[in-house]
């Protein structure tokens, strides 16, 4: 496999040289960790010189503890047992009469074993507050470095997104069931959306819609599981769509991804979807309705009604790594610390380099430390910013 010279810097800094002795302990202590991440192995050979490879592991993220429970819980935990073939509901009945009867002593011992529990989770939970923090730190600086190593030219988009649909459609293991590429705009149109925006077109969506009007494609690996691989590509044309969802960029948005007829209904007001990959997630520009000058919008990962992830990319870099990527399932989650430990990054980070042989896994970690949703309010996780969305 062939890289780049500045990607061989880039593996100056965080790659791991293939000696056999390295190589074996590394995949040891993988084995051995009871992370869920390291369950998908990230074994990369790359050719650097002939007979020479180099092989590529992420960094695995440190074990969350686990609270202790507490005292009634331990002592129903041991009496399951005893109640086998009992009913649900008869079974938590019959354990609460058994916990009423104990002496206080008895209770006591629970309640001293799960004190002394607490306070060694306490310790392990700030201990991995650490550890957490230096592993993220780690991959974000992976990423960054990996990320001055990509580059693309948009004025070559067509083309490349042709030569990508014909590269999978001559492969005998994966079948192109959709793909369409539009024809570009006129410079009309590209001032009309600036005008329905509100502002110049963020960097690289005026020169992609230049080239191609709208993107589609599905593809999946030719397999009897129902888990095979896919991937899936739907860049919205920009004025309007005549697509499954019949929106395009510019569209107001009002009853699909924000709403008026409900509190909180504006919360993803500021979204504006760019690749609507499958109907419940997308790639999308924030914060973009409208488009300010002072806070330029990109790219984030989109779980529609639910939560927003920044992806520390612009739109041109989202298009290069969509490329590399060939639009793998759910592959935006890869780039978001707080989404990418999912199964679906996960399955993307082990499975599209065995497809595609110039996908590196570097190139898709987070760049971006701050993996905070931006429509939430800081003081209180899960609820919406003043006015919706924050610049």
């Amino acid at each position: 496999r062939r890289h780049s010279s500045k990607q061989a810097a880039v593996g100056e800094r965080g790659f791991e040289e293939n000696t056999e002795h390295r190589v074996k302990r590394r995949l040891e202590l993988r084995q051995h960790s009871h992370s869920a991440a390291a369950a998908y192995s990230l074994k990369r050979h790359m050719a650097s010189t002939p007979g020479e490879a180099r092989t590529f592991v992420l960094p695995v993220p440190p074990q969350k503890p686990k609270r202790p429970a507490k005292a009634y819980v331990q002592f129903m935990s041991e009496r399951r047992a005893h109640h086998a073939g009992m009913s649900g509901m008869a079974m938590m009945d019959a354990i609460s009469k058994e916990w009423q009867e104990l002496d206080d002593a008895a209770k006591k011992a629970y309640d001293d074993k799960y004190q002394l529990e607490e306070a060694a989770y306490k310790d392990s939970a700030s201990e991995y507050e650490g550890k957490k923090l230096a592993y993220e730190k780690e991959v974000v600086e992976l990423g960054k470095a990996a990320q001055s190593s990509l580059d693309f030219d948009m004025a070559n988009v067509r083309q490349a997104l042709e030569v990508m649909v014909e590269e999978l459609k001559s492969r005998s293991d994966i079948t192109v069931t959709k793909h369409r590429i539009l024809p570009g705009l006129e410079a009309a149109q590209l001032d009309k959306a600036t005008e329905l925006l509100g502002a110049d077109l963020p960097a690289g969506v005026r020169e992609f819609y230049s080239a191609c009007g709208g993107f589609e494609l599905e593809w999946a690996v030719k397999a009897e599981s129902k888990e095979a691989d896919r991937g899936c590509v739907n860049i919205l044309p920009l004025l309007e769509g005549d697509g499954k969802l019949g929106l395009g960029v510019c569209s107001s948005w009002e009853g699909s991804i924000w709403f008026t007829d409900h509190e909180g209904g504006e919360r993803f007001k500021g979204v504006r979807p760019l690749d609507h990959f499958t109907p419940e997630a997308c790639g999308a520009l924030y914060p973009a309705n409208p488009i300010r000058a002072e806070a330029a919008p990109s790219m984030h990962y989109h779980y529609c009604g639910e939560a927003l992830h920044p992806l520390g990319v612009d739109f041109a870099e989202y298009v290069a790594l969509l490329l590399k990527s060939r639009g793998f399932w759910y592959w935006p989650q890869s780039l978001n610390l707080n989404t990418l430990q999912r199964p679906e990054a996960q399955r993307f980070l082990a499975r599209a380099p065995e497809l595609f042989p110039d996908t590196t896994p570097f190139l898709f970690l987070p760049r971006l430390l701050d993996a905070s949703d931006p429509t939430e309010d800081p003081a209180m996780p899960g609820v919406l910013g003043l006015g919706g969305w924050r610049s």
